[in-house]
């Protein structure tokens, strides 16, 4: 009676967990998704239940199995419940076993940050910092020393004025060292003039700028690059203030060049796309990556083509 007990317990364990019979039979499709499933079933441990789990053997019609014939051992071993839960676990993860089927006992909580593991390669990530700010020098004496090589003609007043103006719209000095250098193609003449248009000087006013700021292009063809500066300055904080960026906001390389090439759209990554005018005259020189649109990344990197 033991002996009987034993296997009926064990192959209704088995049974439910491998073979699946209220699944395979009341459902009529295989739980394991087709796969190789030795085919233990109630009948195999003399199923009491016959009338109720009769349609067990359809299983057979969606899975590889096993002749019955080829269980049928009346010394039949005792089961190992661990061993058969961890297999059914272990298959549990195998990719389409589970045929749709939500089964909450088999569900493994996903780890988004999982700890290293001893013997693994797995190492423990952490979350990328976003927030560590470049230091932005601003001595003139140090300016100067990186730029007076490529730059002799400019005066200590010059960098002097270029720090105070950087500290005023909070960019970094160099910066738009680089963009004024762009500008004027490497000459910080304040009569450099594009001659596709009417922008001249540092920062290339173009004619309505040089009203807006209460001058004109002939005046500031005729000032000393010191002088100038002033109406870069004022520029510079007009916009920025214009645009909307905040009064103590740091500008990046790409914010100050936007400034004075896209003002409009300078608080944007994209700032012209294909189809315009604009992205037709500067896309040869602007956009780097040839996506037919120009991002505020795209000017910072030109300007780094212009760093002393």
């Amino acid at each position: 009676m033991s002996n009987f007990f034993d296997n009926f317990m064990g192959g209704l364990a088995f049974g439910m967990l491998s073979s699946n019979p209220f699944f395979g039979g009341m459902y009529g499709f295989g739980f394991g998704g087709g796969m190789y499933i030795n085919r233990v079933d109630f009948e195999t441990f003399a199923n009491p239940f016959p009338s109720i789990f009769s349609d067990v053997s359809g299983y057979a019609n969606y899975n590889v199995q096993m002749p019955l014939n080829d269980f049928i051992n009346p010394s039949y071993p005792l089961i190992d419940f661990n061993e058969i839960g961890e297999t059914i676990l272990n298959m549990s993860k195998i990719p389409n076993f589970n045929t749709g089927l939500t089964f909450p006992w088999f569900q493994q909580p996903e780890v988004n940050n999982p700890a290293k593991k001893e013997g693994s390669e797995l190492e423990e990530q952490e979350p990328e910092k976003n927030d560590e700010k470049t230091e932005i020098s601003y001595d003139a004496k140090a300016l100067k020393e990186k730029w007076s090589k490529k730059q002799p003609q400019l005066k200590d007043q010059f960098y002097s004025r270029v720090v105070e103006i950087s500290q005023k719209v909070k960019c970094s000095p160099d910066d738009l060292m680089a963009l004024m250098n762009l500008e004027t193609r490497r000459t910080f003449s304040p009569s450099e003039k594009n001659p596709k248009s009417t922008a001249t000087g540092l920062i290339q006013f173009t004619e309505g700028t040089a009203k807006t700021l209460g001058t004109s292009i002939q005046k500031l063809k005729k000032m000393t690059p010191v002088q100038q500066l002033d109406y870069v300055e004022k520029y510079l904080v007009h916009w920025k203030k214009e645009v909307g960026f905040g009064q103590d906001e740091q500008l990046s390389a790409g914010d100050l060049y936007a400034l004075v090439a896209q003002p409009a759209n300078a608080k944007k990554e994209v700032l012209i796309v294909a189809g315009t005018d604009a992205y037709e005259k500067n896309k040869k020189n602007w956009d780097r990556n040839n996506d037919k649109k120009i991002t505020k990344t795209e000017l910072s990197e030109c300007l780094n083509d212009f760093r002393a």
